[in-house]
Protein backbone atom coordinates (compact mmCIF):
# COMPACT_ATOMS: atom_id res chain seq x y z
CA UNK A 1 0.00 0.00 0.00
CA UNK A 2 2.93 2.63 0.82
CA UNK A 3 4.58 2.17 -2.53
CA UNK A 4 1.06 2.09 -4.26
CA UNK A 5 0.81 5.85 -2.24
CA UNK A 6 4.17 6.65 -2.98
CA UNK A 7 3.71 6.01 -6.82
CA UNK A 8 0.36 7.96 -6.77
CA UNK A 9 1.76 10.97 -4.77
CA UNK A 10 4.33 11.32 -6.94
CA UNK A 11 2.48 11.76 -10.43
CA UNK A 12 -0.05 14.41 -8.57
CA UNK A 13 2.84 16.11 -7.25
CA UNK A 14 4.05 16.33 -10.83
CA UNK A 15 0.83 18.15 -12.39
CA UNK A 16 0.41 20.54 -8.82
CA UNK A 17 4.00 22.16 -9.72
CA UNK A 18 4.28 23.07 -13.41
CA UNK A 19 7.00 25.92 -13.22
CA UNK A 20 10.59 25.52 -12.79
CA UNK A 21 10.39 24.22 -9.40
CA UNK A 22 7.63 21.04 -10.66
CA UNK A 23 10.51 20.39 -13.71
CA UNK A 24 13.52 19.61 -11.42
CA UNK A 25 10.66 17.47 -9.21
CA UNK A 26 9.71 15.92 -11.96
CA UNK A 27 13.53 15.40 -13.28
CA UNK A 28 15.20 14.13 -10.04
CA UNK A 29 13.36 13.60 -6.75
CA UNK A 30 9.53 12.44 -8.15
CA UNK A 31 11.35 10.07 -10.16
CA UNK A 32 13.19 8.39 -7.06
CA UNK A 33 10.20 8.70 -5.26
CA UNK A 34 8.12 6.77 -8.20
CA UNK A 35 10.87 4.20 -7.93
CA UNK A 36 10.65 3.62 -4.39
CA UNK A 37 6.82 3.40 -5.15
CA UNK A 38 7.67 0.67 -7.38
CA UNK A 39 10.44 -1.25 -5.55
CA UNK A 40 8.45 -1.47 -2.24
CA UNK A 41 5.53 -2.88 -4.59
CA UNK A 42 6.88 -5.01 -6.29
CA UNK A 43 8.93 -6.30 -2.34
CA UNK A 44 5.43 -6.54 -1.15
CA UNK A 45 4.36 -8.61 -4.47
CA UNK A 46 7.36 -10.61 -4.46
CA UNK A 47 6.78 -11.28 -0.50
CA UNK A 48 3.45 -12.59 -0.53
CA UNK A 49 4.38 -14.50 -4.05
CA UNK A 50 7.62 -16.42 -1.44
CA UNK A 51 5.06 -16.52 1.46
CA UNK A 52 2.29 -19.02 -1.39
CA UNK A 53 4.80 -20.82 -2.11
CA UNK A 54 6.50 -21.88 0.97
CA UNK A 55 2.99 -22.24 2.50
CA UNK A 56 2.62 -25.70 0.37
CA UNK A 57 5.50 -27.66 1.26
CA UNK A 58 4.68 -26.34 5.04
CA UNK A 59 1.50 -28.25 4.63
CA UNK A 60 2.84 -31.03 3.01
CA UNK A 61 5.53 -31.43 5.48
CA UNK A 62 3.32 -31.36 8.55
CA UNK A 63 0.61 -33.70 6.92
CA UNK A 64 3.76 -35.94 6.76
CA UNK A 65 4.59 -36.02 10.31
CA UNK A 66 1.55 -36.44 11.54
CA UNK A 67 1.58 -39.65 9.49
CA UNK A 68 4.65 -40.44 10.68
CA UNK A 69 3.56 -39.85 14.77
CA UNK A 70 0.00 -42.14 14.06
CA UNK A 71 2.58 -44.71 12.31
CA UNK A 72 4.88 -45.11 15.73
CA UNK A 73 2.04 -45.05 17.40
CA UNK A 74 -0.11 -48.17 16.20
CA UNK A 75 3.59 -49.57 15.47
CA UNK A 76 4.83 -49.42 19.28
CA UNK A 77 4.35 -52.83 21.67
CA UNK A 78 2.23 -52.78 24.66
CA UNK A 79 3.92 -52.52 27.65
Amino acid sequence: MVGLVLTIGARIIIYLFRDHLGEFLSTVILDVISELGIAVFGGVLTTYYLEYLHEQPYEQNMKFQNEIKVRLKTNQPEA
